[in-house]
C-alpha cells in the first residue's frame, strides 16, 4: 500500500508565534520520536514512545525559540494522518499538544564548534478526545517487522491525557538520554487505568564526533562524519555504539495489554552524511 505519510507547509519567521505548520507531520512529543529515523541511534524508537506518544497527524502547529535559543515552545491541534507506522493506535480522535523544551546548561567549545556541552531538558502534554469513545494503545518490539506483543484493545473512553519527560546530556563523542511518559485513560465505566513507560540510552562516537543539537528545534540533527567513507585513502566514516533499556506496562485497573520491557544494543557506521548502515 502506497501513501505518502509526511506532507505540509512551513511558514517561518511571523511575529510572535514564529512557525505555522500545516499538514500531516510527527506530533511534537518524545524526543526520540521527532526526529527522522535516519537521526535516531538505533533502528526504531523506544517500544514507551512508540505505544503512547502521538505519531504522524494530521493539524496545524505554531511554536519559535526563545530567550536566544535557550528554550523553544511548541503548541498543536491534530486528528488522524495517513501514518500508522509509530505512536498511539486510537481512531478518529482529536488531540491537543503542548511541548516545551529548555538548555540549563549549554559550552561551546572553541576548538571543535560542533561538540558542545549541553543538557537538554523537556515537558510535553498531550491532551486526547476520542470521538468514536474508544482509546488504544499498543506496541512492537522495536522492531516493524513483528507483531504488535503489547495491546491494551479498544477500550471503551472519551478520552485520555498523555505527559512526557525527557532529557538528555551531550559531552563531545558521548550522549546519554532518556524519556517517561504516563496516560491516564478516561473510561466511560469511570475507571482511570494508568499506562506508563520509560526508557534509557547512550551512545559514544568512537571516531570523535558528537551528536548534533538543533537549538531552534529542541532536538538532535543528522550526524556528519568528520571524514567521509574513503576506501584507500584513510576516510572510514564515523562510527558509533549505542545501548538502551526500555520497559513500558500496559497493565492496570480492568485493562491487561502486557507489559514489555528490552535491552537492545548497536553499531552504526555513519559513511557520509547521507548513507548509515
Amino acid at each position: 500500500e502506497f501513501y505518502i505519510e509526511e506532507s505540509y507547509l512551513t511558514f517561518k519567521n511571523i511575529p510572535w508565534i514564529g512557525e505555522l505548520k500545516v499538514g500531516q507531520y510527527q506530533a511534537p512529543m518524545g524526543l526520540d520520536v521527532i526526529n527522522s529515523s535516519r537521526d535516531i541511534a538505533l533502528m526504531e524508537p523506544a517500544a514507551p514512545i512508540q505505544a503512547l506518544a502521538p505519531g504522524v497527524n494530521a493539524g496545524i502547529q505554531i511554536g519559535r525559540p526563545v530567550f536566544d535559543q535557550r528554550a523553544t515552545w511548541k503548541f498543536g491541534l491534530f486528528t488522524d494522518g495517513a501514518g500508522h507506522d509509530f505512536g498511539d493506535a486510537t481512531k478518529d480522535y482529536g488531540r491537543a499538544i503542548l511541548r516545551l523544551t529548555g538548555l540549563p546548561f549549554y559550552q561551546a567549545n572553541p576548538a571543535q564548534p560542533d561538540s558542545p556541552r549541553l543538557l537538554h531538558l523537556g515537558l510535553s502534554a498531550n491532551i486526547l478526545y476520542s470521538g468514536s469513545s474508544s482509546v488504544r494503545y499498543q506496541s512492537r518490539p522495536e522492531s516493524h517487522l513483528a507483531p504488535h506483543v503489547i495491546d491494551t484493545g479498544d477500550m471503551a473512553a472519551d478520552g485520555a491525557l498523555v505527559v512526557g519527560a525527557e532529557a538528555a546530556w551531550i559531552n563531545g563523542p558521548f550522549s546519554v538520554q532518556g524519556e517517561y511518559l504516563h496516560s491516564w485513560v478516561r473510561e466511560i465505566n469511570g475507571q482511570t487505568p494508568g499506562f506508563d513507560g520509560f526508557y534509557a540510552s547512550a551512545s559514544w562516537f568512537l571516531t570523535g564526533e558528537s551528536r548534533p543539537y538543533d537549538r531552534t528545534e529542541g532536538m538532535f540533527g543528522r550526524v556528519i562524519p568528520r571524514r567521509n567513507f574513503d576506501f584507500g585513502h584513510g576516510g572510514w566514516g564515523a562510527w558509533e555504539v549505542t545501548g538502551r533499556y526500555s520497559f513500558v506496562n500496559l497493565n492496570s485497573a480492568d485493562v491487561q495489554g502486557g507489559r514489555l520491557s528490552m535491552l537492545m544494543a548497536g553499531v552504526n557506521w555513519y559513511l557520509h552524511s547521507h548513507v548509515k548502515w
